[in-house]
């Protein structure tokens, strides 16, 4: 199965960092956003099975994207992808739904799997 990915960063090298990791695997960028309103219109109108989702963004922090997200399209996966590792950020995403929260420190092999696990519906917290 091939996951279909949306990308909501807003650092170019990151983004064009992920595009390249996901390059060679079975998942497919289908949307990038740099801002978090731009998350939430790509989330509504892409079919996609995961958004790789950072908490800093303009227009919407990813708190308030995963929000809106939830209420257009319920079904797509989001997976924090960020440079904080606060415990209270990681609860929050989880209170709000989000599939999983990888830091910036995981190596390419972690986040491929995450995003392939977030993908098939996985809930990466246990």
């Amino acid at each position: 199965m091939t996951i279909r990915l949306l990308i909501a960063e807003d650092h170019d090298m990151v983004r064009e960092g992920l595009r390249i990791t996901f390059e060679e695997t079975d998942i497919d960028v289908v949307g990038e956003a740099t801002t978090g309103s731009g998350a939430v219109r790509l989330a509504k109108h892409e079919e996609a099975n995961v958004l790789l989702l950072d908490i800093q963004m303009p227009s919407g922090d990813g708190f308030y994207v995963l929000q809106q997200v939830k209420l257009v399209n319920p079904k797509l996966a989001v997976l924090f992808y960020s440079q904080h590792e606060r415990p209270d950020y990681m609860d929050r995403a989880h209170a709000l739904g989000a599939s999983g929260y990888l830091t910036k420190r995981a190596r390419a092999e972690e986040l491929i799997d995450a995003v392939r696990r977030a993908g098939r519906g996985e809930d990466l917290w246990g």
